[in-house]
């Protein structure tokens, strides 16, 4: 029994000493991260941290969370950061004075396993509210008089623009449209080529498929009328094809608006186009290819629909064909109002869904655009809604008097201001609101409208426009111009011919709920953002143009992106 308690102390003596001299793994240590800061809530990315004593088994800790882990090397590890990993508490803010891009820290940290092992000291990493952008800068020199646009970007990520050099006077217009690519980013751009060397082309879309081809749609005026044509070129050759007259024989067309209704989806390619026949003829027609534009099908009708202008299409991931619209109503000889329609077709356009009024009427409702992340059945529409001007608190003060005082001068044709005779009535401006709606099941079901902000102007022509677009994790992405007051801030400087334009940029990460803090990303009055894509990183990219009015016409083309986090 006494032997049998050495043995066993023997042998629990030897398992201490092999313990003890067992090799311990040492703590890591983090000396950088890449990136080092993000925009909340952009697309899955790689992080990659540079370290030492990193080993088989390290794991990164993001804010928290232990990561799945790449090992490199004993001194780089990486792993993926998912959109949801960066979210960050955003409130819409429209107070100027308090914008900022606000930042929420969050920690990275590297684990080794035991033994030993145990936690690096973690460093810090920044999630930032909104992007930041680089001052616009002059795009292709030889274009002396032109604007830039649209801007499309392919499944690598690279850069598509269309350019049309323009001579104009108060006579004619003559035209010429030419492309040019970017791989990196927008860092450097191709020599111009010319697609369609003729003087009488206007309004152009371009397209890229999932194989690298392009496609140009452009109107092609002839004797005061125009017809539809398409050109492609395929991926790594030099050349285009010969233009191909999508309306073909039917000239009852040939009164047409080619506008941005267009679409495409792998072989499919959508084409649609107003008609305004002599006749007083409204509706939308449009062709379809599903060989890739190789060949295009009769130029169907979408009929019935009164006047009708600003169309966009849409082919959603399963594949139905969505059309969105404004349909005008007349309500007196002098009056009408616009209102926004869809409408929706699962074969091809041979039949269609009855319309739906997107706007909820009474009111007059402009630049309807669809902004689709690119897969499933989740996508919005936001437009401009007009609306009379009214008599406002606001109004009130500034004439220091009551409402109805005001009423009784303006019916007396007189100045509330002055009392002064004026030669027609004090108008009061009309509001201009943008909207937007939602829908989540390939609209058979719409959200309800919500209101991303308000705009004032003087003019009642009001020279305002916007961009909308949703990246690939559901961001919605909106550069908006305006002409005098956004977001409670006037826009400064003029010319003499033209008020000045603000431009603006801001995103919204749940849905359109609520929007970051404005950018105003150009101080330039004469800067007008004409199109604005994203990649599948989430960067975001745009064309501005820059009109100089101290002539009758003259516009040159401008680029700007995010600054590269």
């Amino acid at each position: 029994m006494k032997f049998t308690k050495i043995i066993l102390f023997i042998i629990i003596a030897l398992s201490l000493v092999q313990c003890t001299n067992e090799e311990q793994n040492p703590v890591p240590q983090i000396l950088s991260v890449s990136p080092g800061s993000i925009v909340a809530h952009l697309p899955e990315f790689t992080m990659t941290v540079n370290g030492q004593d990193f080993m088989e088994g390290s794991v990164i800790i993001f804010d928290g969370k232990e990561k799945a882990t790449s090992f490199i090397s004993n001194s780089q590890l990486s792993c993926q950061i998912s959109p949801e990993d960066t979210m960050m508490d955003i409130v819409s803010n429209t107070n100027i004075e308090k914008i900022q891009n606000t930042e929420k820290p969050v920690s990275v940290a590297v684990r080794n396993p035991a033994p030993g092992g145990g936690n690096s000291t973690p460093v810090n990493f920044s999630i930032k509210e909104n992007f930041e952008f680089e001052s616009p800068r002059r795009l292709f020199d030889p274009i002396t008089n032109g604007w830039a646009g649209p801007l499309v970007i392919d499944k690598d990520d690279d850069l598509y623009v269309n350019i049309s050099e323009v001579e104009i006077n108060r006579y004619f217009f003559k035209g010429k449209s030419f492309l040019s690519t970017s791989e990196d980013g927008g860092d450097t751009w191709s020599s111009i080529e010319n697609i369609v060397d003729r003087s009488d082309t206007n309004i152009e879309h371009l397209l890229v498929d999932d194989y690298g081809n392009i496609h140009f749609f452009y109107t092609d005026l002839r004797t005061k009328l125009s017809a539809i044509f398409y050109k492609r070129k395929n991926k790594g050759e030099n050349t285009w094809s010969e233009p191909v007259n999508i309306v073909g024989e039917d000239k009852s067309m040939y009164q047409t608006y080619l506008e941005e209704g267009v679409a495409i989806r792998g072989d499919k390619i959508f084409v649609s186009w107003a008609v305004n026949t002599w006749n007083y003829d409204y509706y939308i027609a449009f062709s379809f290819s599903e060989d890739n534009g190789k060949s295009w099908s009769t130029p169907g009708k979408l009929k019935d629909l009164g006047y009708i202008g600003w169309i966009q299409a849409l082919l959603t991931e399963n594949g139905t064909l969505h059309l969105v619209f404004g349909k005008a109503v007349h309500k007196a000889s002098w009056e009408f109002y616009v209102d926004i329609h869809t409408a929706s077709s699962n074969d091809n356009g041979k039949t269609w869904s009855d319309s739906v009024m997107i706007s909820n009427g009474a009111g007059r409702s402009y630049y309807p655009q669809i902004s689709y992340s690119g897969s499933g059945e989740k996508f919005n529409i936001f437009w401009i809604r007009k609306i009379t001007g009214k008599i406002n608190q606001n109004i009130i003060t500034g004439f220091k008097r009551k409402k109805n005082e005001i009423i009784k001068k303006m019916s007396e044709g007189l100045s509330p201001e002055t009392d002064r005779p004026v030669q027609s009535n004090v108008t009061i401006p009309p509001s201009y609101h943008l909207k937007m709606r939602g829908t989540e099941d390939d609209g058979n079901s719409w959200g309800a409208a919500r209101k991303i902000v308000d705009f004032t102007t003087t003019d009642d022509y009001f020279n305002m426009h916007f961009f909308a677009k949703t990246d690939t994790a559901g961001n919605i992405n909106l550069v908006v111009n305006e002409e005098s007051l956004l977001f409670g801030l006037v826009s400064t400087g003029s010319n003499n011919k033209s008020e000045s334009i603000a431009v603006y940029f801001t995103r919204s990460i749940d849905g359109g709920f609520n929007w970051t803090s404005p950018v105003r990303f150009s101080d330039d009055p004469e800067f007008v953002a004409e199109y604005m894509n994203t990649d599948s990183e989430g960067n975001v990219y745009f064309l501005l143009n820059k009109y100089d009015f101290s002539e009758y016409f003259k516009v040159e083309p401008y680029f700007s992106r995010n600054i590269k986090n």
